[in-house]
């Protein structure tokens, strides 16, 4: 038999076992024949992709076991050889590799598109790419066929007639190269000065790294509420009035410092990380975390009091420099330091039962330590207030008493005061 009529048989062999309009039983029997006139049940094209891998993308078991027993070895893609391919590989030839996978399926490897005098892209619109995506130095007019995830770095620079507004991928995970700018994740520049969001699948997703949208001139979150995201979340420096859209659960910090916020209404229930919002606007903590596995600081804003706080913080707790009258609100329990100094506090009523760190009530209108913690691990900290008595002083305190001066109170004798 010749070399090209070998060829041909391995090819109907390939075209049978994906064809979806064949029943499952007259796709075993045309197999069958096929391979009795020659054709190569073991079938490598040069691309490294078996009739065996073929099938299981087919997703049909009884192929499967058909070509086992016929002696087709369980070979798996050669990631090496997939870049290859895709570095030679003309469009026509990509497509009609990528027409064969399913949906979603994942390329453990890069990319490499760059320089190929391309038009448009192959269609990589249904799939992940694990790695990074250059489809740089070409003369591509839409970002369409992209992938729509790349875990690694997309790179189209040098395109300078792409529009990128409604094409390109929805998630990034490393760097968005293009001729104008450098940006991690979902954000890229039109023209310098406007922002565009990547279009976002309309399911819930979940994203392995952090999303910095910080100093961006944002007036509002694009709508990442399907997402759960496994690292940071930051968008300080900003204009935002409102946290709507935030990801629905964030396992590092969540920093959205330096807005303008007057609640905290659409911020995750749960942060894994620190919870930052400095520096707004803040007149209430309604709509924030309940529970915060690192730090909260609202300090640096407008709150009267701490309505809407944590339940329970693990570390630090600040909120200093606002204008508390009332620490009504504040977590039962703070594993780190709790620092409300600098506020319009007459008494500490509300304050945590236990404070792990230190406790800073200075600067305040105190004349006397009721409401304050049953136990303090470290300092406990009340200069600067005009303290008349020392009434509700914790029954225990880790570190050192340090309150005003002795002229300046009537009472204590035998206290450690300083």
């Amino acid at each position: 038999m010749s070399e090209e009529n070998k060829r041909k048989l391995n090819e109907q062999l390939i075209r049978c076992v994906l064809d979806d309009k064949l029943s499952t039983d007259k796709k075993l029997r045309k197999m069958d024949y096929i391979i009795k006139m020659g054709g190569d049940i073991d079938y490598n094209d040069e691309n490294g992709f078996s009739v065996l891998i073929l099938a299981k993308m087919a997703g049909n078991e009884e192929v499967v076991q058909f070509l086992m027993e016929k002696g087709v070895k369980d070979i798996s893609i050669d990631n090496k050889k997939v870049e290859q391919f895709f570095k030679r590989a003309s469009v026509e030839e990509i497509n009609k590799f990528l027409n064969v996978l399913p949906d979603g399926y994942e390329f453990d490897c890069d990319v490499d598109l760059n320089r190929k005098n391309l038009t448009e892209l192959p269609d990589f619109s249904r799939f992940t790419v694990n790695g990074n995506f250059d489809c740089s130095v070409n003369n591509l007019s839409s970002l369409k066929g992209a992938p729509i995830v790349v875990w690694g770095d997309f790179d189209y620079r040098c395109n300078p007639k792409t529009e990128i507004r409604e094409d390109g991928p929805s998630i990034v995970g490393g760097e968005f190269l293009s001729a104008t700018y450098n940006k991690h994740y979902f954000y890229r520049a039109n023209d310098g000065n406007e922002y565009n969001l990547f279009r976002l699948p309309d399911i819930d997703i979940t994203i392995k790294k952090s999303i910095d949208l910080s100093n961006l001139g944002l007036t509002k979150l694009p709508d990442l509420s399907r997402v759960k995201l496994l690292g940071a979340f930051i968008c300080s420096y900003n204009n935002l009035i409102s946290l709507e859209g935030a990801p629905k659960e964030v396992k590092g910090n969540f920093n959205c410092s330096v807005n303008k916020l007057k609640n905290l209404v659409g911020a995750p229930d749960t942060i894994s990380g620190s919870f930052l919002c400095m520096y707004n606007q803040l007149t209430s903590l309604e709509g924030g975390p309940s529970f915060v596995v690192g730090n909260f600081k609202c300090n640096d804003n407008k709150i009267k009091n701490l309505v809407g706080a944590p339940s329970v913080v693990s570390g630090n707790f600040e909120c200093s420099y606002n204008q508390l009258v009332s620490l009504e609100g504040a977590p039962i329990d703070v594993g780190g330091k709790f620092l409300c100094c600098s506020n319009l506090l007459i008494d500490l009523i509300g304050a945590p039962l236990e404070v792990g760190g230190n406790f800073d009530c200075g600067k305040n209108k105190l004349v006397n330590l009721e409401g304050a913690p049953v136990e303090v691990g470290g300092n406990f900290y009340c200069s600067n207030n005009p303290l008349k008595s020392y009434e509700g002083k914790p029954g225990k305190i880790g570190g050192k008493f340090i309150a005003p001066s002795i002229e300046q109170v009537n009472i204590i004798n035998g206290d450690n005061v300083r």
